[in-house]
This record gives structure tokens, sequence and C-alpha cells, in this order.
């Protein structure tokens, strides 16, 4: 599947929350926890959930779309995957990559 999906960190250490999904469908890890945001009447608020992890990752995408041009689906996948910081993301057993996302300054197609 060229689908990537998204677990949620605590805003505090790099530990999965308690609300994240794990397992190898699982492709990378974000902050998730107590994420400022805006709320529905221009006021700003806290929220916690892989709803709220998912928009760094698509902010992610569209740092790299501008950096490199559009890619396939599939292609876009492997770069966050290759970009991301391994091995960090604790509180995950040994079947979820431990993919935890970084966001590029620059790359290249």
């Amino acid at each position: 599947s060229d689908t990537i999906t998204v677990g949620a960190t605590e805003n505090t250490s790099d530990n999965v929350t308690d609300f994240s999904n794990i397992g190898p469908c699982v492709c990378i890890f974000a902050p998730g926890r107590n994420i400022l945001s805006a709320g529905i009447y221009n006021e700003t608020k806290i929220y916690s959930g892989t709803s709220q992890a998912t928009p760094h990752v698509s902010g992610t995408v569209a740092l790299i779309i501008e950096n490199t041009g559009n890619v396939s689906p599939s292609r876009m996948k492997q770069i966050i995957n290759d970009l991301a910081t391994k091995n960090t993301v604790t509180g995950i057993d040994s079947s979820t990559p431990n993919n935890f996302l970084r966001i590029p300054f620059t790359c290249s197609k």
C-alpha cells in the first residue's frame, strides 16, 4: 500500500501514546499529544490524537513536493521512510516500524 499511516508519540518523550495504533500497518510516528491547534471559534486549543500527528506528516509531504516536485505516492512514502529517525520511539512492539518523522530542511529527487 502507498498509504502513509501515522502513529502518535507523547509531547515530552519519544514514547508512543496510549491512544496510538501500533503494529506493522503504522508507517511513521509524529508528535500527537497536547498539540496547539486552531479552534473552531477563532481561538487556539490543545488537542491530542493521531489526527494531530498526521498534519506533521502532511506538512512534510508538502515541503518535499516544494523542494523536489511531485512524485508518486510510493516514492513519497519511501522518501518519508528514508528521512525518518530510526529506533527512537519507545513503547512499541517489534512488529511496528520504529520510524520517527524528521522534517527535511532540503531534499532532492
